[in-house]
């Protein structure tokens, strides 16, 4: 019964199921229930007492076990647990393998995830997936088994690029840096040896005074003159400047004057047309006396506005008093 190969992957499953009672007792269910099938079918295939004995012990377990512990009837819940418990479990001990660890540990590892692998057929078919990944642990487990027969298989892991660039620039700053240091021990060297010198005796010495020689007249007289060019340069253009700011002020003042002209004008020329329309409009009647009178105050007074006028900037107003003037005499004629 021992002799036999699938005998022996039941105990092993077996002792995995006792491992994960430790850990999960779900999982150990889950293990003993796949060992119950494949007992079943081995003892079909046999038909020896000893594994239906084996059998029937192991159906009472886990009937027991599921009274205990009613959650363990969801199947579809323990699939979806138990799958992810696997692919966790295969990526950890590939995550090991791939950054160099060998070890007896990795190998007892690699073997539990091939178990548990297995074991996946007790919900339904491995996929093409799980097969290869229980092909792998295989793989995996035999090697970890080599290379720790003959430590001489251990190669070393290869460099990622990303540490090889980061080598590589460390290299160079310490290359770059090397001279930087060679400078500094000269200047301390420097430094040590001057601080030697100062600190021996001084013998005196004669004093040497140097008399500072007067410079000729003909280059003094070129310095001044010099000078004095710089001097009324600058003065010329502070004037200039002082002269743009004020023809720049009269400008505004004149522009400002202009504004203010054309405004009265405009307010003086809407306020005389009503005047000069309802002149036109009533008929006044005068005693020749009056319109003498009025005549000559009329003419004193325009005369006097026509004087103070600029005629040179303000032509226009005059030709419109001008006018005025006319359209009054007309009126008065007219009496």
């Amino acid at each position: 019964m021992q002799s036999n190969p699938e005998f022996k992957q039941i105990q092993a499953l077996l002792q995995h199921s006792q491992q994960l009672s430790t850990f999960n007792l779900t999982f150990a269910y889950i293990t003993k229930a796949y060992v119950a099938q494949k007992l079943h079918a081995l003892y079909k295939k046999t038909q020896q007492q000893s594994y239906l004995q084996m059998l029937q012990q192991l159906i009472t377990e886990l009937e027991g076990f599921k009274a205990q512990n009613p959650q363990v009837q969801n199947k579809d819940e323990n699939k979806k647990h138990y799958t992810e418990f696997v692919y966790k479990f295969f990526y950890d001990a590939d995550t090991r393998e791939r950054d160099g660890e060998v070890s007896q540990e990795l190998l007892h590892m690699f073997g539990s995830v091939q178990k548990s692998i297995d074991v996946l057929q007790y919900f339904e078919p491995l996929t093409q997936d799980q097969q290869e990944k229980l092909k792998y642990a295989k793989f995996k487990m035999v090697e970890q088994h080599k290379k720790i027969k003959d430590p001489s298989l251990i190669k070393p892991k290869p460099k990622d690029p990303i540490d090889e660039e980061l080598e590589q620039i460390a290299k160079q700053q310490i290359q770059m840096s090397q001279p930087k240091q060679q400078n500094q021990d000269q200047q301390q060297q420097q430094l040590q040896e001057k601080s030697t010198i100062i600190q021996q005796p001084i013998q005196p010495v004669a004093p040497q005074i140097q008399i500072p020689q007067p410079l000729p007249q003909q280059q003094q007289q070129q310095q001044q003159q010099y000078q004095q060019q710089q001097q009324q340069q600058q003065q010329q253009l502070l004037q200039q400047q002082q002269q743009q700011q004020q023809q720049q002020q009269q400008q505004l003042f004149s522009q400002q004057q202009q504004h203010q002209y054309q405004q009265q004008h405009q307010q003086q020329s809407t306020q005389q047309q009503p005047q000069i329309q309802q002149v036109k409009a009533e008929t006044i009647k005068l005693t020749p006396i009056e319109q003498v009178q009025t005549r000559n105050q009329v003419k004193t007074v325009l005369q006097q506005a026509i004087s103070e006028i600029d005629f040179k900037k303000y032509q226009n107003a005059k030709d419109y008093i001008q006018k005025t003037i006319g359209m009054i005499q007309q009126i008065l004629d007219s009496q």
